[in-house]
């Protein structure tokens, strides 16, 4: 299929993502509540079952080591990262544990993750009668699909709206398979190509491109994945001392460019280097745009920087606003 016709889905009608990099997570036990509460960034403990949130497993020095997504379930919280990331994430959270009534469950094997995305999914669901997740951030439910049980979910991870099905892998092509008669057949799939030019368009920070260990939340601008007012949790102390008293030095930025750059980059403001391009892709709408780290005092919109290539040509950049509208919107 084009990848224009997956792109146009996604953004106008409805389209499906399959994410086999992203790894889903039972957490349960009688302290697993408080257990997060004092370990990751958002606030968990004011969650009800059917309620959720990003959130961020920081290091002790405040640096971002995993962006996650919670859904708080009766029995259970739900945990969902990048698949690269999963080992790093539960290494750390264990070795808080100690004797906290706490267990971790991995779920790769017995759950798959597909995207339902675009404006229409509500509408393809309800109109068959299956019931939808409350529309707040996170907001979660089970549901039945093809006589299948599965959940269904609200994340800002998905770079586009829509929601998020956890399905169990034995019934993972009889559930994509029914969604598909829902839609009369007309349910592209977003292949690898057209999911990466929607995440760059929404300016969704990645593990291994703008994430790598290293960012502080507010330089990734993850705001959204933190509480200011809740009590201690790793890496507070640094992600508050910013927040309150001072700015970090660089923040992530839309870069808009006149022809195709490299990924790893380096951005110059006349002949000082300024920041690094993290990711790069072309838009049907917006035509070379890419992610990328640029001095604060530089990060606002319409500020023009230069690339410079291996061969040492310099090609134009523009900061942008994230995330990105085309020019005139």
């Amino acid at each position: 299929m084009p990848f224009s016709t997956e792109y146009e889905a996604a953004r106008s009608s409805v389209a499906l993502m399959q994410r086999p990099w992203r790894t889903l997570v039972s957490i349960g036990g009688d302290g697993r509540v408080g257990f997060l509460q004092g370990m990751l960034s958002n606030e968990i403990q004011a969650l009800a079952a059917g309620d959720g949130c990003r959130t961020l497993l920081l290091d002790n020095k405040g640096k971002v080591q995993g962006d996650l997504d919670l859904w708080v379930e009766s029995e259970a919280i739900i945990m969902a990262c990048d698949a690269g990331v999963v080992e790093t994430v539960l290494g750390s959270l264990r070795k808080y544990v100690l004797a906290t009534p706490v267990q971790f469950h991995q779920l790769e094997d017995e759950e798959g993750v597909v995207g339902l995305i675009g404006p229409g999914a509500d509408a393809l669901l309800q109109g068959a009668g299956i019931q939808l997740p409350p529309a707040a951030s996170h907001g979660h439910v089970r549901a039945s699909v093809a006589g299948v049980d599965v959940r269904l979910g609200r994340t800002t991870a998905l770079a586009a709206e829509g929601l998020e099905i956890h399905v169990p892998r034995g019934a993972l092509a009889d559930v994509i398979a029914t969604l598909r008669l829902l839609a009369d057949g007309k349910l592209p799939d977003v292949g690898d190509e057209a999911a990466e030019v929607l995440r760059v368009e929404a300016g969704l920070p990645r593990h291994g491109s703008e994430l790598t260990g290293e960012q502080f939340p507010q330089e990734a601008r993850l705001d959204d994945a933190i509480s200011y007012d809740k009590g201690c949790y790793l890496g507070q102390e640094t992600v508050a001392r910013i927040h309150y008293r001072g700015n970090v030095n660089r923040l992530l930025a839309g870069l808009r460019f006149r022809e195709p750059v490299a990924r790893g980059a380096s951005l110059f403001a006349q002949e000082r280097e300024v920041g690094k391009v993290t990711s790069v892709a072309e838009s049907p709408r917006l035509g070379p745009i890419g992610l990328g780290y640029v001095r604060r005092e530089l990060a606002a919109a319409g500020t023009e920087l230069t690339v410079r290539t291996d061969s040492g040509e310099s090609l134009a950049a523009e900061v942008s606003d994230l995330p990105f509208q085309p020019e005139g919107e």
